[in-house]
């Protein structure tokens, strides 16, 4: 394998995140928002969405030459490939792989 350069980028604020905004373990359980089916496989917030674009420019100016995309399968991840990289000019030159 040739050498090269490996960089882990986080997905985007998601609404499993902003669960834990406000979050009182005196009064509230981990597993209310851990074992909420409706953020296990959550949605970037529109905070989130607001943050990829922001900052998608530097992003790309520090990824040159890309050859691979690697995503996890889970919507927020899925989500921030997709609105990070579908407008990237190298686009049709590196592969996304879940």
């Amino acid at each position: 394998m040739a050498n090269g350069q490996f960089y882990v980028i986080r997905h985007a604020n998601s609404l499993y995140n902003s669960a834990w905004i406000g979050f009182d373990r005196a009064t509230m359980s981990y597993d209310s928002i851990n074992y909420n089916p409706e953020l296990h496989d959550a949605s970037l917030t529109a905070q989130g969405k607001k943050e990829i674009e922001m900052n998608r420019a530097g992003i790309w100016r520090t990824l040159p030459n890309l050859k691979y995309v690697l995503t996890s399968p889970l919507r927020r991840a899925m989500e921030t490939t997709h609105l990070l990289f579908k407008d990237h000019p190298d686009a049709k030159s590196f592969v996304v792989v879940l």
